[in-house]
């Protein structure tokens, strides 16, 4: 009987009426070895459904399921549990791989983190756009890999895509995605960089991630938004909790301004000044800061930085 082979890496990727991009970015990771690629299809329509399951015959590694649950979120956290590899690695299907990611990936096998992180590359976006942000964090650090600019990652980092995790690491600790329609991932992202014992931050990059108009962060409907401001909440509690001040003054570079944003940023966008009331006092009932000295300073610096 036949030895059953060792899966080193599990990519877990949500998908729903994406088939095309979905296709490119299989492609582009088809190719890492010792690997199982985990689709989790959230509701997508039978055509669509129909176009994933013939994938299956081209790629062997190829695994398919459907979710039970609603949202990018349950989806993955779907793949987590059916995950065999020792490390998992995130993807959202209308993004790619790097061409290198296959020869890169393996060079990190051994790593004794509970994370390895990874330059991203970015395709496609505005000036301003918070992957730019997310991409100079990795610039600053390289720069200058003081501890500072580790922690600068590992509490801003909020996105599960360019980077390695170990299973056995969030198996232990329980680490799962929200049910948020908007940023679902940030929580997990930021408990994963914050617990983490050792991490490793590399200068190669192995992910690209392409803007597109259909993007959830792209979308701007009240539930969006307001599922937005839940993460917000959770998260800013979560950091007030689990990391020191001192730590979050010199490293954290959206916690305090980032409620001051989501005021502003309702008001610019739906023109109520009672809506933008309504999510002031959403913030003020959990005792969190929003117009403080402390946030239009961290606001200011962040967004002077988009211009450097």
């Amino acid at each position: 009987m036949s030895k059953k082979k060792k899966i080193k890496y599990s990519v877990i990727i949500p998908h729903k009426n994406d088939f095309k991009n979905l296709e490119r970015l299989i492609h582009s990771v088809y190719y890492l070895e010792d690997s199982e690629i985990i689709v989790v299809d959230d509701h997508s329509s039978y055509i669509e459904k129909d176009k994933l399951n013939n994938l299956m015959l081209r790629y062997p590694n190829l695994v398919i399921k459907s979710s039970d649950s609603i949202g990018a979120g349950a989806a993955r956290n779907f793949g987590i549990s059916l995950a065999r590899g020792d490390w998992l690695i995130f993807a959202d299907s209308d993004d790619c791989f790097d061409k290198q990611a296959s020869q890169i990936i393996p060079n990190f096998f051994k790593s004794d983190s509970d994370v390895v992180y990874f330059r991203p590359e970015v395709e496609v976006v505005k000036r301003n756009d918070y992957r730019l942000y997310l991409k100079r964090l990795f610039d600053q650090y390289l720069s200058n890999p003081i501890m500072t600019n580790e922690w600068s990652i590992r509490l801003n980092f909020d996105v599960p895509w360019s980077k390695m995790i170990k299973r056995k690491y969030i198996k232990e600790n329980g680490f799962g995605f929200s049910r948020f329609l908007k940023q679902e991932d940030t929580m997990f992202s930021e408990m994963v960089g914050i617990n983490a014992h050792f991490v490793q931050i590399s200068e190669y990059s192995i992910y690209k991630v392409v803007d597109r108009a259909s993007s959830t962060s792209h979308k701007l409907g009240k539930n969006f938004f307001e599922s937005q401001i839940d993460a917000i909440i959770a998260s800013y509690v979560y950091k007030e909790n689990n990391v020191s001040n001192h730590r979050l003054i010199k490293s954290d570079k959206i916690h305090f301004h980032e409620p001051l944003y989501a005021v502003l940023w309702s008001f610019k966008h739906y023109k109520s000044w009672s809506y933008s009331l309504d999510v002031y006092s959403k913030f003020k009932k959990r005792d969190i800061p929003v117009f403080t000295f402390r946030a239009y300073k961290s606001l200011i610096q962040r967004y002077a930085s988009h211009d450097a």
